[in-house]
């Protein structure tokens, strides 16, 4: 029983832990992607910002002043936008990343790599069941029994420990345009 009483406290508070953060990945290498063309001169009070997605290509949103977001492009693409800051998102399947980007005076790329994000709830409950049961043959019987139970719980706790939920942020760079 103190067994069983052990396990399930463990699993409460494992269970209570969180997110694990993964290390960023490396920055988007600083290459000019292939985008649609465009005329060769911005309008005038804009400044064209080439858009890509290391990960693939990305449905991109923009927020408008009123808060709303709008559809703007399939990445790689070149958007002409008035200087300034400029809330941006991303998505690619179920991955996706917001950010907001200083538009410069002078043509720029910016280039970004998206957030991941992995979780199991099903390995999780599976794996909190399995320690917890594991746990209870441990106390309950002879040496055979014991390493059913043992083998178990290491289970249990590989599958729990599989399921947890895990981020790795996401990475971008920005660079000057250059001259063609």
């Amino acid at each position: 029983m103190q067994a069983r009483l052990a396990v399930t406290a463990l699993v409460v508070f494992a269970g209570c832990a969180g997110t694990q953060y993964l290390e960023p990945p490396q920055q988007p290498a600083a290459i000019v992607p292939a985008a649609p063309a465009l005329p060769p001169q911005s309008p005038p009070g804009t400044s064209r910002t080439v858009f890509d997605v290391s990960d693939g290509p990305s449905d991109m949103k923009i927020r408008l002043p009123n808060g709303a977001w709008q559809p703007l492009c399939t990445t790689p693409c070149a958007v002409d936008l008035m200087p300034g800051r400029v809330d941006v998102s991303f998505h690619f399947g179920n991955r996706g990343a917001s950010a907001t980007i200083d538009v410069p005076n002078v043509p720029t790329v910016y280039r970004r790599t998206l957030v991941e994000r992995h979780e199991s709830p099903v390995m999780s409950v599976a794996g909190c069941y399995a320690l917890e049961q594991g746990g209870t043959l441990n106390s309950n019987a002879g040496p055979i029994i014991t390493a059913i139970g043992a083998g178990i719980t290491i289970g249990g706790g590989a599958a729990f420990y599989y399921g947890w939920p895990s981020e790795r942020p996401a990475a971008s760079t920005q660079f000057a345009l250059p001259a063609r």
